[in-house]
């Protein structure tokens, strides 16, 4: 079965992405578990005060994602499922959520113990970077795009947001019915 190429069907492609997501959680905690466990020392704590927010952060964005996807499944399924206005309210506080949980980071990074290895850093910032961009992803606009090649264009999504011919994105779409009703 094709899950990448345009050869499969909504279902195929609701899959996925609701599957898709579930693994990337569980390829995220596998690393970061790996790198704790070879930093067992008295500078460990430090190390996980200061990652494993944007780590927890990027999980319960990406288990969202998953959710959503997957009661779309459902819904193309003709399963049982939530409706989309009622998933348009259940996310339209999820995004608010997210972005008070997305803020509250930033004086814990700014103000960082001088301790923490600049690998930490750079990986905790960049955990925090790519929760930041799935918020956008999933609660406001399209930012990933399926190409033939590598699997996700990154040219597309940038020149549209330089132009503003970006697409709502399909939580936004819901979010917006559930604010019409």
């Amino acid at each position: 079965m094709d899950y990448r190429g345009k050869n499969r069907g909504i279902e195929g492609k609701l899959k996925y992405l609701a599957y898709g997501e579930l693994t990337a959680v569980v390829l995220f905690w596998i690393v970061y578990v790996q790198k704790f466990f070879w930093k067992i020392d008295s500078e460990s704590s430090k190390f996980i005060i200061f990652s494993m927010y944007p780590l927890l952060l990027l999980t319960i964005i990406l288990l969202q994602g998953s959710f959503y996807w997957n009661n779309c499944l459902k819904r193309v399924q003709k399963k049982a499922h939530i409706s989309r206005v009622r998933i348009g309210k259940i996310y339209h506080k999820l995004k608010w959520l997210n972005w008070i949980l997305i803020i509250a980071y930033i004086p814990v990074f700014i103000l960082k113990n001088s301790d923490i290895e600049t690998l930490d850093i750079i990986g905790s910032a960049l955990l925090y970077i790519f929760a930041i961009l799935e918020q956008f992803n999933y609660f406001h606009v399209r930012l990933s795009y399926e190409s033939k090649v590598f699997g996700f264009q990154i040219k597309k999504p940038i020149k549209q947001i330089i132009t503003g011919t970006t697409r709502k994105s399909q939580i936004a779409k819901d979010i917006l019915l559930y604010l019409r009703n």
